[in-house]
C-alpha cells in the first residue's frame, strides 16, 4: 500500500508577514539613530533628565 501525501502550495501573503515583521524593529532601530545623528533637542532635553551628557549619545554637535 502506498500513500501519496498531498503538499500545499505557500501561502503567498506569508512572506509579507515575516517582512512586515522584521521591518518594525528595523524602522524603530533607524528612527532613534536619526534623533541621535541630529542631536534633536527633545532627545538631548529628555535624556539629560536621565543622567546622560550629550557626549554620551550624540555623534555631530
Amino acid at each position: 500500500m502506498s500513500e501519496t501525501l498531498a503538499v500545499e502550495a505557500p501561502k503567498r501573503w506569508l512572506p509579507w508577514v515575516g517582512r512586515a515583521i522584521s521591518a518594525l524593529p528595523a524602522a524603530l532601530l533607524l528612527f532613534s539613530a536619526s534623533l541621535k545623528i541630529t542631536s534633536n533637542p527633545l532627545l538631548v532635553d529628555a535624556l539629560g533628565k536621565d543622567g546622560f551628557s550629550p557626549g554620551h549619545f550624540a555623534v555631530a554637535h
